[in-house]
């Protein structure tokens, strides 16, 4: 942040002095400054640029909130806290944290052990979703799924929008929304999720050709036939962990925006 040169300029010197000012008025406390950032509705803005101002070169104006991957530390808090697996243990917790950290710049970092090249490809994306840790953390009894079951249930009847609103708003921090829980529901009631388009299927009417809505599953359809995915009861855990799995490992998750 203070490597100013021709690599990093300046764009806006007016506001370069401001911050200064306000960091020297407040005796150099950085958490008050970072605060007033953080606060600032240039920080809110959107990712979405407005209309004339999408090329990049305009981010440097603070046109928008470009995009970014979460910093190794920073997703390691984020998902610490979302699946509400903090160690009470000072030690204990220093040494999750060290082990977390040094996975991600033996896997991602530069020679030097800088994480600075941690930036959300498909591969750290990947250890993320295959990584034992946060498996277990996702599947740990008495963790946010078990807790999310047991807040919402009533008379042996679990209420599904209600332990799904639950998982988004602990690992999002937002609602589902009715489309997103109509398409879990859908998924968790065996529903057809994937298929072509019959209309556009020139033989379906022909009674010698099978009905492409009955797939032969011992002979599958070149052309794509339908997935169908088992249905599983209200109260199946392993539905609720795939679900909070899945949320974890999305973009709106691990990316800054």
């Amino acid at each position: 942040m203070d490597d100013f040169g021709s690599n990093n300029e300046v764009i806006h010197p007016e506001l370069m002095a401001r911050l200064a000012g306000d960091l020297k008025k407040y005796n150099y406390d950085t958490k008050l400054v970072l605060q007033a950032i953080c606060e600032s509705d240039v920080y809110g803005l959107s990712h979405v640029a407005a209309k004339g101002y999408e090329d990049a070169k305009f981010d440097a104006f603070f046109a928008r909130m470009p995009l970014k991957a979460l910093a190794p530390e920073v997703l390691y808090e984020s998902l610490t806290l979302a699946t509400k697996s903090t160690p009470s243990d000072k030690n204990e917790r220093a040494n999750r944290r060290d082990d977390w950290m040094s996975k991600l710049v033996r896997n991602f970092g530069d020679d030097e052990g800088n994480e600075g090249t941690f930036n959300g490809t498909v591969v750290q994306a990947l250890l993320m979703m295959n990584g034992r840790e946060l498996n277990k953390e996702v599947t740990r009894a008495g963790g946010v799924v078990e807790e999310a079951i047991k807040k919402h249930a009533k008379g042996g009847a679990v209420n599904v929008s209600g332990v799904l609103d639950e998982l988004f708003m602990t690992a999002l921090n937002r609602h589902a929304t009715q489309a997103e829980i109509a398409a879990l529901k859908d998924i968790q009631d065996g529903a057809i999720v994937a298929g072509r388009d019959d209309k556009k299927d020139d033989k379906k009417d022909d009674p010698k050709k099978p009905d492409p809505k009955k797939p032969d599953p011992k002979k599958p359809d070149p052309k794509g036939s339908p997935t169908v995915i088992m249905g599983t009861s209200t109260a199946d855990k392993k539905f609720y962990q795939d679900v909070f799995w899945a949320l974890l490992n999305t973009t709106e998750f691990m990316l800054n925006h």
